[in-house]
């Protein structure tokens, strides 16, 4: 659980949401990205989510944006996209295999969009909230997940376009308290700068953290999104580190028009090369990497990365974004080596290599998988480098080297995934689905296997995920009969 603070009046909508991942109170991740930017034809919106984050090869952040992005026809408009949104959720959380197996309660999810609608003159805020088990009607919540998600939709008042102010909590409540509202309701109605609002809401999150009712499920490591009710103003990301850091996170950007639907992911950018070798000395001495300034002020101070959105450059990001992936698939087909591994060279690599439309070839004729979509990439470059891979070319190594052995893993894996999940043994006969990317992340660990012991996979696919606890085993199997 985590918490997620949507505050909003005449000016901007402001969110602020945590990113740490915890599962049974066990602390996952404290960099889970956890929300965004919502770009429609008549409004701009900023979301997070609180619940589930991933079991699997299920990924909600990823789930989210691609089905966003996938609404949108035929109106482009922001009320009949979350109504499909609400829907498609049911769908999914039913259907997809390892969210169908799991326990109800482990897949409770909160989805709440805060922002404008640009069909009236001023525009006028508002928020939606999509949940399969906390009712906003009576504000209780449901132990287990409901079999079908809710929906609620509120939208100020044309006569109070010009005087609102709303503030909402989603998450892990109990942490919260009247005088974190009060003292937020007093910033929103006196119309102070967002950049104010910001530090205040922050400062409360982290206070809401340190309180024992937070069972350590809030984290400090923050985002916030500011989206100005002007239109022609690109909204803001900003990251907030409660310790220097040589990264920044940014929320993604979903784009849903009928000029353009695209997602853009800033999702990690360097600061400061030099950053790790800058000692750590007092808030108030000199910075030791000699720009002059105090620490506190320089490389001690709280990460607060301002990323600008406009719909300008979300063209060209995403414009961007497509040549840079052009250029490595041209680099891929032409044989170079030595290719850099990023998330935009493992997807070009993903779709053009043969070497893996044969392993995904494979599991579609053998297990009738649904293969589709593309999972957290920046997950298995995580991967690789934990199994010293850092070119395109180990990735390609280990897709060929597998040939050998892989095709035993895969039926080792299933049959014991499915007799766990199912009692029954169905491989060849099952139907299950999958991300483009997962024969690489499975093959990756298989190779590897000695590298990835249960807490780690448990921190990367959750306690019940993808039936990670059989990875590891089925490929010392399947390498065994090999020999």
């Amino acid at each position: 659980m985590t918490v997620i603070l949507a505050l909003g009046n005449q000016d901007q909508i402001i969110l602020v949401c945590d990113r740490r991942l915890t599962i049974n109170g066990k602390l996952l991740d404290d960099e889970a990205t956890k929300g965004g930017i919502f770009i429609c034809s008549n409004g701009r919106f900023a979301y997070g989510f609180t619940g589930l984050a991933r079991i699997g090869d299920f990924d909600t952040q990823n789930w989210l944006i691609n089905s966003i992005t996938n609404l949108g026809q035929p109106e482009f408009t922001a009320k009949p996209i979350l109504d499909r949104l609400t829907e498609k959720a049911t769908r999914d959380f039913s259907s997809y295999p390892v969210l169908s197996r799991a326990c109800r309660k482990g897949i409770r999810i909160t989805i709440m969009f805060a922002g404008y609608l640009y069909h009236h003159t001023p525009p006028l805020g508002g928020f939606a909230i999509l949940s399969n088990f906390q009712d906003c009607n009576t504000n209780d919540d449901s132990n287990k997940a409901w079999d079908s998600f809710k929906s609620w939709f509120w939208i100020a008042e044309k006569t109070k376009a010009e005087d609102f102010t709303f503030i909402r909590c989603i998450g892990y409540l109990s942490a919260v308290n009247n005088n974190d509202i009060d003292a937020l309701e007093v910033l929103l109605k006196h119309r102070k700068p967002a950049e104010e609002i910001v530090r205040i809401a922050v400062g409360i999150v982290r206070k809401m953290a340190d309180r024992p009712t937070a069972r350590g499920t809030i984290g400090k490591q923050l985002i916030s999104i500011i989206l100005p009710r002007d239109s022609n103003i690109p909204p803001t990301s900003e990251y907030h580190s409660k310790d220097p850091k040589p990264i920044t996170y940014v929320a993604p950007v979903t784009v849903v028009t009928k000029k353009l639907q695209a997602t853009v992911e800033l999702q990690l950018t360097k600061i400061d090369n030099n950053f790790e070798n800058i000692p750590i000395v007092g808030k108030n001495q000199r910075c030791p990497c000699g720009s002059g300034k105090r620490y506190k002020n320089c490389h001690g101070k709280s990460i607060q990365t301002k990323v600008n959105v406009s719909q300008a450059n979300l063209n060209q990001y995403s414009q961007d974004s497509a040549n840079i992936i052009q250029s490595y698939k041209a680099d891929i087909s032409k044989g170079k080596s030595s290719i850099e591994l990023n998330v935009y060279s493992l997807q070009a690599y993903i779709e053009t290599a043969p070497e893996v439309q044969y392993w995904i070839q494979f599991l579609r004729n053998s297990t009738r998988q649904r293969i589709e979509g593309w999972g957290d990439l920046n997950r298995d470059i995580r991967i690789a480098h934990k199994c010293g891979i850092f070119t395109i070319d180990g990735i390609k190594k280990i897709m060929i080297d597998a040939r050998v052995w892989g095709e035993q893993f895969f039926k080792i894996y299933y049959e014991a995934f499915f007799i766990e999940l199912t009692k029954e043994q169905v491989f060849g006969i099952g139907r299950v689905s999958t991300v483009l990317n997962g024969v690489v992340t499975w093959l990756l660990i298989a190779s590897n296997e000695i590298k990835f012991p249960k807490k780690v996979l448990e921190k990367e696919f959750g306690i019940h995920g993808l039936g990670s606890w059989y990875i590891t085993e089925a490929a010392k199997k399947a390498k065994s009969l090999m020999q």
